[in-house]
């Protein structure tokens, strides 16, 4: 007797059309709320750390970011913040000046007027933070159609590289602590209502600088062994950092985010084990975000829309990418994901 045929049937247009109505809805309520945070006084600073690279952290920071950002999203005035010498979300938001041996560094910033500015040399990252002669001036993002207020404080390869290979004596608290001085400012805070750390892949003083200065961190963490293995050594740096704060300034894991899931056995069944291992499982998000063509399309200069969100609402990928960001921002800002993500992300994990 041949063997049962199993057909997976696709939602019907009259579902689809209810999901994509459904969401708008929960985006819809969670501008409303998250205003209303903004208007309490919530600044949220999120770091968008792991050790292991090739974890997605500048995907995950770049979706939450034009997530708040769009107009028809949340619409609030978003910062990323580039400590990564590799500079990729720099390279993705501005036409940076790429070279071959030292790395990239910012364009010429369009507030620059040589003839009137001339004890600056028209280029600011994020490295300037640290030098005493350095100025810092956030770019727009120049290379995303319609980003609503979105600007990114980019990175300088060789300047990043030099900060974190001082001896350790001559600048090692003082670059642990000074993003946390700078994102502090009054300037800074008036200007913007959320902002995200892009960070390199590792454990250094940039990295320790950035879980300083965050009120929020996000840890993606791909379902292979080598991700895994790292999530322990992400905690015990998240504890070390909270050992030094008041109750009242804890920093607070979003999730640790599993990213870049294929479908089959192996990522299914380490997924599993992460949900039933007690030190993970409270952490671990109820979003999955699967490896898609569509997500790594974005990284490709000049192709449109530049943004997962500018697909059309019925786009799967797009749906997926809405439920972290939902997700994500509404942990940032105190708010009960559980409102506006739909009931049935959370039923299945």
């Amino acid at each position: 007797m041949p063997s049962a045929q199993v057909i997976k049937l696709e939602p019907s247009r009259q579902v689809r059309r209810r999901l994509i109505q459904v969401q708008a809805q929960a985006v819809s309520r969670l501008r409303e709320d998250v205003r209303g945070a903004i208007q309490a006084g919530q600044r949220p600073v999120i770091a968008t750390t792991q050790r292991k690279g090739g974890s997605g952290k500048t995907t995950c920071t770049r979706s939450m970011a034009e997530f708040a950002s769009l107009e028809d999203h949340l619409g609030i005035r978003v910062l990323t913040i580039d400590t990564d010498p590799q500079c990729s979300l720099s390279k993705l938001y501005l036409s940076v000046e790429a070279e071959l041996d030292s790395g990239a560094r910012p364009p010429l910033h369009p507030d620059f007027d040589p003839q009137t500015d001339t004890d600056w040399n028209g280029r600011s990252s994020s490295a300037d933070m640290f030098y005493d002669d350095g100025g810092v001036l956030p770019y727009p993002v120049t290379r995303l159609r319609n980003p609503g207020h979105l600007h990114i404080l980019p990175g300088d390869s060789v300047k990043l590289v030099d900060v974190e290979e001082h001896d350790s004596t001559y600048l090692a608290e003082k670059v642990k602590n000074r993003i946390r001085e700078w994102v502090n400012q009054p300037d800074v805070r008036e200007a913007y209502d959320l902002l995200i750390i892009d960070t390199a892949p590792s454990d250094h003083p940039l990295t320790q600088a950035a879980l300083r200065a965050a009120t929020h961190l996000l840890i993606p963490v791909t379902l292979e062994q080598q991700g895994i293995d790292g999530l322990h050594e992400m905690l015990s740096m998240w504890r070390k950092e909270n050992s030094r704060r008041t109750e009242n300034e804890e920093l607070k894991i979003i999730a640790l985010q599993p990213n870049l899931v294929s479908a089959g056995a192996l990522h299914k069944g380490f997924e599993t084990t992460l949900r039933s291992n007690k030190a993970f499982a409270s952490f671990l998000s109820p979003i999955v975000l699967k490896r898609r063509q569509a997500i790594a399309e974005r990284d490709v200069r000049g192709l449109r829309p530049g943004s997962i969100y500018q697909l059309a609402p019925s786009d799967e990928t797009r749906q997926m990418m809405t439920d972290f960001g939902i997700f994500t921002v509404a942990k940032a800002f105190g708010l009960d994901p559980a409102k506006y993500v739909r009931k049935d992300v959370f039923d299945g994990r």
